[in-house]
């Protein structure tokens, strides 16, 4: 998780409702730029990869989620905004 779902921060309850548990702090890869959302209340970041070693690492969190709160999370997540696969600055994906 990274932005308005970290611990915290506005959203966080969302994960904590569906059951979600904190795994660990972290950080990505300098591989991702971070920009801010239009028009999101509360505002909400959007991750992007761009080329290795072209943007900066990323402060984030890692949560654990049973299938059924993973999909109630998922399905109401807003467009533009999606889960994906990160690379962490140790090397690991999540």
């Amino acid at each position: 998780m990274v932005g308005a779902h970290l611990s915290g921060m506005p959203l966080n309850g969302e994960l904590q409702a569906l059951g979600g548990r904190l795994l660990e702090t972290a950080s990505t890869a300098a591989d991702y730029k971070l920009y801010a959302l239009m028009d999101t209340k509360p505002p909400k970041p959007g991750l992007l990869r761009v080329a290795a070693g072209k943007g900066s690492a990323i402060a984030l969190e890692i949560w654990a989620l049973k299938a059924d709160g993973f999909g109630r999370f998922v399905a109401a997540i807003p467009s533009p905004m999606s889960i994906g696969t990160l690379r962490l600055a140790d090397g690991r994906t999540v």
